[in-house]
C-alpha cells in the first residue's frame, strides 16, 4: 500500500481546524492538526509532511511567519 499524503493543517478557530482535518481525512489523506503555529512548528520539526495549510491569522504569528521556518527546514532536509 502506498504512503498516504501527509498535512499539517494549522488553525486557531477549533471550528474551522476541525471541519478542514476531518474533510480532508475522508478525502484519504493523513492529517495532523495544530491549534496554533508554534505548535505546528514543534510538530514540522518532529515529522516530515507533504503540504502545510495554515490560516493565516492567527493570535501569535501569522500563517507566513510560520511557513518561513518550514521552507528552510525543508531546504535543509533535502540538501542532506
Amino acid at each position: 500500500m502506498p504512503n498516504r499524503f501527509h498535512i499539517l493543517a494549522v488553525d486557531d478557530e477549533p471550528v474551522q481546524r476541525e471541519l478542514i482535518s476531518r474533510f480532508l481525512s475522508k478525502q484519504g489523506f493523513e492529517v495532523i492538526a495544530a491549534d496554533s503555529a508554534e505548535r505546528a512548528l514543534e510538530l514540522f520539526r518532529q515529522d516530515a509532511f507533504d503540504l502545510v495549510l495554515t490560516d493565516q491569522k492567527m493570535a501569535n504569528m501569522s500563517g507566513l511567519s510560520c511557513c518561513k521556518p518550514c521552507t528552510r527546514s525543508t531546504r535543509k532536509r533535502r540538501s542532506s
